[in-house]
């Protein structure tokens, strides 16, 4: 058992067992890896969608996607701006994340005959705010579809529950939006 040895005001030496630790080695950081995130981290680079309306961003590792569907019969979207509450409050808005171990090869989200080859674990949108910029164009095969998501609120089929921490923002180019 180690022993501890402390000075006191007095100058006197007190000398005192101590319980036995566990120390994580190396500390993290220290082998050029990071510590592992307590659960997904919300941070998305790319996006894309279709008309209908369905968005959906992924990370750089390819390992979270935020799919976002928006009923267009019960949510009109207009040229400008639009505020969207997301979560189970409003059900003319679907959101979740979907999570998994390794990087995703394909999101199948928009090919009616594609198959997922993968099954990922599925974190419910538990609250959100939602901010669409649309710019309609005439003739255009596509349209740039902005998007920020604020105070986004994912939960685990644990309840193991994440907050979002940074800004998430993407632009999606959309063919055929109602």
């Amino acid at each position: 058992m180690p022993v501890v040895r402390t000075l006191i005001p007095a100058a006197a030496i007190c000398v005192a067992a101590a319980a036995p630790i566990a120390v994580a080695w190396p500390p993290a950081g220290l082998a050029g890896q990071p510590p592992p995130p307590a659960g997904p981290t919300l941070q998305f680079r790319e996006a894309s969608g279709c008309g209908g309306l369905l968005l959906y961003t992924w990370n750089d590792a390819r390992t979270e996607v935020l799919v976002i569907r928006i009923d267009q019969r019960r949510v009109t979207i207009r040229n400008g701006s639009t505020d969207i509450d997301i979560g189970p409050a409003n059900p003319a808005v679907t959101a979740e994340l979907e999570v998994s171990d390794a990087p995703r090869e394909s999101f199948p989200y928009c090919d009616e005959g594609a198959k997922p080859t993968e099954t990922p674990a599925i974190w419910k949108v538990v609250s959100g705010k939602m901010k669409l910029i649309v710019k309609r164009r005439p003739g255009a095969p596509f349209t740039p579809v902005s998007v920020g998501v604020d105070r986004l609120v994912v939960q685990a089929a644990d309840g193991q529950q994440v907050k979002q921490r940074r800004d998430i923002q993407f632009t999606a180019a959309i063919g055929d939006l109602r």
